[in-house]
């Protein structure tokens, strides 16, 4: 639990920053992360994607599961 919390975290702090692989600073930039990931096109088709492999994998996943237990 420990080291999931750690994680959360981390990526949480890292949201509200400009975070490059190549490069060491991190400048603060706030909720600008979370503006433009609001207004961009393809989260919307991102969420929906998402909710259908959702849809279709879990119950796939369980009966075949059942198919195999049984």
């Amino acid at each position: 639990a420990v080291f999931t919390v750690a994680a959360v975290g981390y990526a949480f702090y890292l949201s509200f920053h400009q975070w490059n692989i190549l490069e060491p600073a991190k400048p603060f930039v706030g909720l600008d992360n979370y503006q433009r990931l609001v207004q961009d096109d393809r989260f919307g088709g991102s969420i929906v994607n998402t909710l259908v492999y959702t849809a279709a994998s879990v119950p796939a996943t369980m009966a075949l599961g059942l198919l195999i237990a049984l």
